[in-house]
């Protein structure tokens, strides 16, 4: 494990109790946190602060350039919690932006918070007569605006990227899990909160339903459900099949724990290798890498049908 503070490699400076590295495919921050022991406290000496920079690698997974949040010491051990989003990117703001793309979008969230961005698997490029920005950080309006479109928004290294989730989901499996080898292993599935469609109350309404899918309708007002303004039939019906993914996103779930692979990242497909229901494809919603420990333990749902 190789570990940078503030661009000075201090691998050797630290004596690792835990380090856990968190990749989530969306709507959440990455996260790393580590915990070492610090008797000659040159940590506090050091004078560590929330703002600096930390980078943390082990093979193949890098969390690239993140930056501290939160700060801790008792005992003799000192802990770090770090996040790859820059500081200038959680702050409110409030902007109003007229017929604009939602490239152009994503481009000037990005700019302003001194990052690149990259698209992944767009098949379009909405245009909106208008949209809002209302006391929102720009990773929160983002985020908001691009799961409408059925795109996940990620900060890696200084680049944000937007990934269409249905192209993701159609990807090759890049692991195969053979569930009875792992040390732990929990799968459900549930019809609670999980919808057969999804409408839009606006001015220009509209709706979404799964073909063939069983289950109540969710309804949302666009004013004040957090969509805003609605240009189109057409929009509105985009925007209930994002909303309707967000919502059915974990009807199916597993949960399970394996020897470290940091080859896994988030939004990776999986095959679970065992006979019946739990069998085949899925998609890795959560990683959570504890380095140390020498553990991988991935939160996996199926991929959304139809949305």
């Amino acid at each position: 494990m190789r570990i940078q503070y503030e661009g000075r490699d201090v691998t050797a400076d630290v004596h690792i109790k835990s380090a856990q590295l968190m990749d989530y495919e969306g709507g959440r921050c990455d996260r790393a946190e580590l915990r070492f022991v610090d008797p000659g406290r040159m940590w506090l000496r050091w004078g560590a602060k929330k703002g600096d920079t930390l980078q943390v690698s082990e093979g193949p997974c890098d969390t690239g350039k993140m930056w501290v949040d939160e700060i801790g010491y008792e005992a003799g051990v000192f802990r770090l919690g770090a996040v790859p989003v820059p500081p200038a990117m959680r702050q409110p703001e409030t902007r109003a932006y007229e017929r604009v793309r939602l490239s152009t979008l994503i481009a000037e969230v990005a700019e302003r918070a001194g990052l690149k961005f990259a698209l992944y698997g767009q098949e379009d490029d909405p245009l909106y007569e208008r949209v809002e920005q209302d006391a929102e950080s720009g990773i929160a309006f983002l985020a908001r605006r691009c799961a409408l479109e059925r795109r996940a928004v990620k900060v890696v290294d200084g680049t944000i990227a937007v990934i269409f989730e249905p192209w993701a989901e159609a990807r090759d499996p890049v692991r195969e899990i053979a569930l009875l080898d792992s040390t732990r292993f929990n799968a459900y599935s549930t019809s609670a909160g999980v919808y057969s469609g999804c409408r839009v109350l606006s001015r220009h309404g509209g709706e979404f339903h799964v073909p063939g899918k069983l289950g109540p309708v969710y309804t949302i007002n666009a004013a004040k459900g957090g969509i805003g303004s609605v240009g189109s039939a057409e929009e509105a019906h985009r925007f209930a099949m994002g909303v309707l993914r967000g919502k059915n996103r974990w009807e199916h779930r597993m949960d399970l724990e394996i020897p470290l692979d940091t080859e896994l990242a988030s939004g990776s497909v999986v095959t679970a290798r065992i006979e019946g229901a739990w069998g085949g494809e899925w998609i890795a919603g959560a990683v959570r890498h504890e380095l140390p420990r020498g553990r991988t333990s991935l939160s996996l749902r199926r991929p959304l049908e139809g949305c």
